[in-house]
């Protein structure tokens, strides 16, 4: 798989990139999406998992739906680096996550696409959206799932948000025991909720949190539990491209109210789907309807993409 470099740091970065094949056979083709135009689809993982949990997504959408799909690990998780060789490049932040994603877009020059951001992703996604002429230029929707925007920390005005001192217990439990954390946060509501999950598949996302750098799952979760993103949905809102906010109802860590509901209200276009019995994972337990979601959005902007 290929790699690129980070502009702000040199740091190598790892992304996935599947391209519909004109050699061989698909398997189980859909012969409506087979001619047609499409947007590549970009998608961003959630905390503190790899570009690995879209794989499911990925394969159908290039293989049956004859899409291309890309997929960046973020720094520090997957099989990127946390950082590069440049010592006075030390501070990553959010406005970092999302230059690595403008670099990668700009790099492979991916025209036409649509963004599928995972919980944080979102946050990576917009500041890429509105930093990057190229971005804006090219990016024809958005999909959210399981959200953390705008906030996921309790306010006066959002009390039903995760309060900062338990956000903070998380750290110090992941310090404590990160392969326990991991595995008992996972088949709970920060992960299936109430749904029965093979073991083996469960084993698998653990495997990905344990594979990602100690300092960056910790650093990033201070970065995405410390950035307001009120005022940069209220600026997205000023555009029109489509938002489609796909979110569970059981989700414990981003409950919908302090989080698909808010960006609905900042911005009233974006369409919000409520998965039943759903948690903060829905990879793992709602694949396919979320497969179905994906292919409707991109079946609706399919003839745009063609009039360009």
């Amino acid at each position: 798989m290929p790699r690129f470099q980070s502009s702000f740091d040199g740091a190598e970065l790892f992304f996935r990139d599947y391209i519909p094949s004109s050699v061989t056979a698909p398997y189980n083709a859909n012969s409506q999406h087979g001619d047609k135009q499409q947007p590549a689809i970009v998608f961003l993982h959630q905390w503190p998992l790899s570009s690995a949990m879209w794989q499911p997504l990925m394969v159908q959408l290039t293989e049956t739906y004859r899409l291309r799909c890309i997929a960046p690990d973020r720094r520090g998780f997957g099989r990127s680096d946390w950082n590069g060789l440049q010592p006075d490049r030390s501070e990553i932040d959010y406005e970092v996550f999302a230059r690595d994603v403008v670099d990668l877009l700009e790099k492979i020059k991916v025209g036409k696409f649509i963004f599928v951001a995972a919980s944080m992703a979102g946050g990576e996604s917009i500041l890429a959206y509105l930093s990057s002429d190229y971005v804006r230029q090219h990016c024809q929707g958005f999909i959210f799932t399981n959200t953390s925007l705008p906030y996921p920390v309790a306010t006066p005005e959002f009390p039903q948000a995760t309060p900062i001192e338990l956000w903070s217990q998380v750290i110090g439990a992941i310090r404590q025991d990160r392969v326990g954390f991991f595995a008992d946060s996972f088949k709970g509501p920060l992960g299936i909720g109430n749904n029965e999950v093979p073991v083996n598949t469960l084993q698998h996302f653990e495997r990905m949190a344990e594979a990602a750098d100690a300092l960056a799952v910790e650093r990033a979760m201070q970065i995405f539990t410390h950035y307001d993103f009120s005022e940069k949905l209220a600026a997205l809102g000023q555009s029109d491209v489509p938002i489609l906010i796909l979110h569970g109802d059981s989700d414990a860590g981003t409950p919908v109210a302090v989080s698909a509901a808010r960006v609905k209200q900042i911005i009233p276009r974006a369409k919000v789907k409520v998965y039943e019995n759903a948690s903060h994972i829905l990879i793992i337990t709602h694949s396919q309807r979320m497969l179905s979601d994906v292919v409707e959005f991109v079946g609706s902007m399919s003839a745009s993409v063609s009039q360009s």
